[in-house]
């Protein structure tokens, strides 16, 4: 007896392999347990075998009722099988089997059964050679003879007529073969005069054997042939050659003379080529399923036509008046107007290559257009008809992939292929799909005007699947396959417009239904999932600055130590830490996705590479953007940003020392004689408004106007979205003179900007200061600061001490200029204005001529040139020494 812990997991596989695979795992434990607690709580009675055994029976003569005698055969051997078995539980078993069981009369086969079975328990065949073994036969018996008997035979002549074999038995064919000779010639010749005539009359009209050069037919035969060879099938007076068909020329029709009899022939015979050409046609293999369908269709219009004239062939043979068919021109006339849509049909049968359903629908589609023209209405029906079919069929991949996104080609090659190598999804726009150019995948004639939109449709679904969007997101797109079919119905209804006009025009406004429910389905998402609104406004913000404000105290403390020489100015960490504080308090802005990297441009000293601005170029600042945004805003749009960064914190550093220093220096500081003072005043109004007008220009005329007109233009489709974001980046980064292709232009800005750098280093430096120590007790801000608040000063200096031991060095932190001994401060400020004026020259001249091929954005070149030339005139000027 098994132990209880085996049978325990039998009864619980056994639950397990009779509960749904549906049924989850707590609905599995559950039936489970309370199966075993059912079965080992429940005391069943012994099966009685005797009553399986009559069952059984009695299933047998079942089958054997319903003359199934094959099953109650295999039954019978299997139950003899099992009684050689003395097993006690085969009687238990028999008893669940029977059951379990379920209308086993019809549902059960003879395939269902084990087969051999029955061959291998019934009893053994008897052989001739073991009966012979046993009692050897005489063969010379006359009981082994074997008469020769006919169904004309009698009693009396079977002496006649027999001759008895003396071997064995023979085979029943050989017998039989032997026979059949006599047996037709006795039946021939005992027959009537009645059939003897019947007889003549058939070798009679078996015109074929008749022997002569020439032989005459009658308009029955003739019409019989012609349609018989209509039909594909090998006749006497017709030749079917592979590629055309030829009278014989020793047939003529009775009723007519040589020639006329030749000529009809030939017209016959013309006619039968062109349908034999369409069966040529058929016989070439295509393995493009969209090909198969076309000859599938074409083969249908053959079989139609061939059953009509099997008709009328019948109606020959029968002479039914009701067919009005009396003679072989009825029957040509017939015949050409039955298959003439068909016949029609070979002008564009050999434009439709093997295996290539592209040129073979545009050929169709052609075609269709060509017939419509013609008012070939059958034609035109018939064509239709084969190209919608194969259409709906080509169409198939196509709308799965304007549904889905995903390429299933099905035995059909889209011309819309899927990067195979594995691609980073922020270029899934760009790079995962595009439109081969193949010959064997190229798009279809009539569908190139809307290939960009199914290309766009299918990337939109792609896009909304990696979105994990939902099954909502491909609702309400209509296959192709449908449009096709509107086409087609509408057509037949609008007989005064073609198809290929309403086939376009459904189509084209299918897809962009289709391209404008997706694409709003998909701009919504990217805003209120993505927050691409909120993402621009960031980007406004950390690249364009667009509240000056915000960037202040991170910009001035930057700016101080770049004047301080200090070497961790553009420390990552230190930034980006300060960049978190400074923009904590934007809404629009996740300070997590500000990253800053920092860079060495130069290996000169820090006091020589602070005198120029472009040390600012060591210091980059970037905001992540997340993938689904990133198909937008391309990162080399970012790039653009960030030039168009550098170049406002250019400006602003400029300006930050010419306000914060230099005017103070030429305000309150004696820099020597009067010509001089006035000098540096008035450079130094002349480059702090150059400055102001130039960072002016930028943010509000270019940036504003171009940013509030591109943020207006922003929707559409994803496509639309790319190309105005992208026209908006080219047009800022030209408009703030950071394009390649004005490049002298900036580099002129930039040196005018060092210009000023060096003008203010000239005015502050330790030398000036040093003369004028009277007038500026340091060189700093703080103490210019304290002395311009007199009243104050002590305040101020007791609480900022600890900030001057750090910020200011006696003065030498903020200027590393020092005049040469032989030179004056004079010449130096002489030399500046030279030098500035010559820069703004140059600018302003360049700008007028970068006007002229900007296009639309000439007018804000030319808004600039104007604002510098009325206040730097190119006319020169005498300045009093």
């Amino acid at each position: 007896m098994a132990s209880t812990t085996p049978l325990t997991t039998w009864m619980a596989e056994l639950a397990v392999a009779l509960l749904p695979s549906i049924s989850t795992s707590l609905q599995v434990r559950k039936l489970k347990e309370n199966f075993l607690r059912t079965i080992r709580n429940h005391n069943y009675a012994r099966t009685n075998q005797f009553e399986v055994n009559e069952r059984l029976t009695g299933l047998e003569e079942k089958f054997q009722a319903f003359n199934l005698d094959d099953l109650a055969a295999k039954l019978y051997s299997c139950r003899v099988e099992l009684r050689s078995h003395d097993d006690r539980w085969i009687p238990d078993v028999l008893d669940l089997l029977l059951h379990l069981s379920d209308n086993p009369a019809k549902s059960t086969r003879v395939g269902d059964v084990a087969a051999g079975r029955l061959a291998q328990q019934g009893p053994e065949v008897l052989t001739w050679k073991e009966i012979e073994a046993d009692d050897p036969i005489d063969r010379q018996d006359s009981i082994w003879e074997i008469p020769n008997y006919s169904d004309l035979s009698s009693d009396e002549d079977e002496a006649d007529g027999g001759s008895l074999s003396s071997a064995a038995v023979s085979p029943g064919p050989l017998r039989n073969k032997a026979l059949g000779g006599k047996f037709s010639a006795r039946v021939l010749d005992d027959l009537g005069p009645s059939l003897h005539s019947t007889v003549s009359q058939l070798n009679d009209i078996q015109f074929w054997r008749l022997p002569g050069p020439e032989v005459c037919l009658t308009e029955t035969q003739a019409m019989q042939e012609v349609l018989l060879m209509l039909q594909g099938i090998q006749t006497s007076v017709f030749n079917i050659l592979p590629n055309a068909i030829e009278p014989d020329p020793r047939y003529r029709l009775k009723h007519l003379d040589a020639a006329a009899s030749s000529s009809l022939l030939c017209e016959v015979a013309a006619l039968g080529s062109e349908i034999n050409s369409i069966r040529s046609w058929l016989h070439l293999s295509q393995e493009s399923n969209v090909m198969q369908l076309i000859e599938d269709r074409i083969r249908e219009s053959l079989s139609a036509i061939e059953i009509s004239f099997s008709t009328m062939q019948d109606h020959v043979l029968q002479r039914l008046p009701s067919a009005g068919i009396e003679s072989l021109l009825q029957v040509l006339q017939v015949a050409r107007s039955t298959s003439l849509p068909l016949r029609s049909m070979l002008k564009v049968l050999p434009l439709l290559p093997p295996n290539d359903p592209v040129t073979a629908l545009d050929n169709l589609f052609a075609f269709i257009d060509s017939t419509y023209c013609c008012h070939d209405e059958k034609t035109h029906g018939l064509a239709l008809s084969i190209f919608i079919a194969a259409f709906q069929l080509y169409a198939r991949p196509l709308d799965t992939w304007i549904s889905t996104g995903s390429i299933r080609e099905d035995g059909i090659r889209l011309f819309i292929s899927e990067n195979p190598h594995p691609v980073e999804r922020l270029t899934l726009w760009h790079n995962w799909f595009h439109i081969t150019a193949d010959d064997d995948t190229r798009v279809p004639t009539f569908l190139k005007q809307g290939a960009q939109n199914i290309l766009t449709i299918g990337k939109t679904a792609a896009f909304l699947a990696q979105l994990q969007a939902g099954p909502g997101a491909f609702e309400a797109i209509e296959p192709l396959a449908t449009s096709a079919k509107e086409a087609y119905d509408l057509a037949q209804q609008q007989s005064s417009t073609s198809f290929c006009a309403i086939f376009d025009m459904i189509v084209n406004r299918h897809l962009a239904t289709a391209l404008a429910n997706t694409t709003a389905k998909l701009t919504m998402l990217l805003e209120e999932e993505c927050g691409f609104s909120r993402l621009l406004d960031a980007l406004e913000h950390v690249f364009l600055c667009r509240n000056g404000a915000v960037w202040q105290k991170f910009e001035c403390r930057v700016f101080e130590q770049i004047d301080r020489c200090v070497e961790v100015w553009n420390d990552r960490f230190l930034c980006a830490d300060a960049l978190v504080d400074t923009f904590s308090s934007v809404d629009s802005i996740d300070p997590e996705l500000i990253t800053v990297r920092s860079a060495y441009t130069s290996s000169r000293t820090m006091e020589s590479r602070r005198r120029s601005v472009k040390i600012l170029s060591a210091l980059t600042v970037s905001y992540e953007v997340f993938w689904p945004i990133a198909n937008v805003i391309l990162p080399r749009s970012i790039t653009s940003y960030q030039k168009i960064a550098l170049l406002l914190r250019q400006l602003r550093r400029v300006r930050f020392s010419l306000e914060r220093r230099a005017y103070f220096c030429t305000q309150n500081v004696s820099l020597g004689a009067g010509p001089v003072q006035k000098l540096g005043q008035g450079l130094c109004f002349q480059l702090s408004f150059f400055i102001n007008t130039v960072y002016n220009h930028l943010t509000g005329c270019v940036i504003d106007s171009l940013t509030s007109s591109a943020r207006a233009r922003l929707s559409g489709t994803i496509d639309e979205m790319i190309a105005v974001h992208a026209s908006y980046i080219s047009a800022l980064e030209h408009g703030c003179l950071c394009s390649k292709r004005i490049q002298p232009l900036r580099e002129a800005l930039v040196s005018t900007m060092d210009l000023c750098i060096r003008f203010t280093d000239v005015v502050s430096s330790p030398l000036t200061q040093g003369r004028n120590s009277d007038d500026f007790e340091a060189g700093s801000f703080f103490s210019a600061h304290s002395q311009r608040y007199h009243k104050r000063r002590r305040a101020v200096e007791s609480e900022s001490s600890s900030d001057e031991e750090v910020t200011s060095d006696g003065g030498e932190g903020y200027s590393t200029f020092i005049l040469d001994e032989d030179t004056s401060i004079l010449d130096e400020l002489v030399k500046i204005r030279a030098d500035f004026k010559k820069h703004v020259a140059f600018l302003t001249a360049g700008l007028r001529g970068v006007a002229r091929n900007s296009g639309e954005m000439g007018d804000l070149f030319e808004l600039l040139a104007d604002a510098l030339e009325g206040v730097f005139p190119q006319a020169s000027r005498h300045v009093s020494q």
